[in-house]
C-alpha cells in the first residue's frame, strides 16, 4: 500500500490508465492524474467535474460534469473535450466499457423512452453515436469478450448474484455464473 496524494481535500473515483502508469482521480470538483509510483498530481481539467471518472483509453478519460447525465470525453493529447451523446438530457450513464475493437461503448444507462425511465445495458457507437438498448434491468456492464461479440455484465435485480454474457448482435443472454449454483460455466466466442 502506497499513499499517492497528500492534499487537504477529499480525493475520489480513482481510475487506472490502461497502461497502468498513471491514475486519474477527482478532488474539489477537478480532475487530476498522478503517477502510479507517486509524485505531484497534475491538473487535467478544472471544470466542475462530478462524482465519477473513467480512464477508458490511453488518451481519453470519461467523466461526469456536476449535475450532468452524459459523459464528457477529455482527450489528454489534444486537450479537447466533447460530449459522448449530443442530447444531454436523456438520463444517467455509468460504467463505460470500451469494446476491444474500440468501435462501441457499453454503458449502464437509465434514460427516458416514451416518458418512461428504462434502465439497462446500452451500446453506443463511437463512429456515429447511435444507441441500442441491449438488455433491460439493473444490469452493469463489466467488460467485453476478446472478439467484441459479447458483453459480460452483472445482474443486480435477482436475489442471487448472476454474471451474464449478452450477444451484441442477437441479444442472446447466457448465465456465466450464479451464486445459487456455485458453479461457473465457461463460454467462448
Amino acid at each position: 500500500i502506497k499513499q499517492l496524494t497528500f492534499s487537504n481535500s477529499y480525493c475520489s473515483s480513482p481510475s487506472w490508465s490502461p497502461n497502468g502508469k498513471e491514475i486519474a482521480f477527482l478532488s474539489e470538483s477537478r480532475l487530476f492524474k498522478v503517477s502510479s509510483e507517486g509524485g505531484t498530481p497534475s491538473l487535467i481539467t478544472d471544470y466542475d467535474v462530478g462524482g465519477t471518472a473513467y480512464w477508458v483509453t490511453d488518451a481519453q478519460i470519461y467523466y461526469h460534469k456536476l449535475g450532468n447525465r452524459n459523459f464528457y470525453i477529455y482527450n489528454l493529447v489534444t486537450k479537447e473535450k466533447k460530449l459522448l451523446v449530443q442530447n444531454d438530457s436523456v438520463g444517467w450513464m455509468f460504467n463505460p466499457q470500451l469494446s476491444p475493437d474500440s468501435l462501441k461503448l457499453a454503458v449502464q444507462w437509465t434514460r427516458k423512452i416514451d416518458d418512461n425511465l428504462t434502465t439497462g445495458v446500452w451500446l453506443i457507437s463511437l463512429k456515429d453515436s447511435s444507441q441500442k438498448l441491449l438488455l433491460k434491468g439493473n444490469i452493469i456492464p463489466l467488460g467485453w469478450s476478446k472478439e467484441s461479440k459479447w458483453i459480460y455484465a452483472i445482474n443486480l435485480i435477482k436475489n442471487t448474484l448472476e454474471i451474464l454474457m449478452v450477444s451484441v448482435d442477437t441479444r442472446e443472454t447466457k448465465i456465466v455464473y450464479s451464486s445459487s449454483t456455485g458453479k461457473i460455466k465457461y463460454h467462448n466466442d
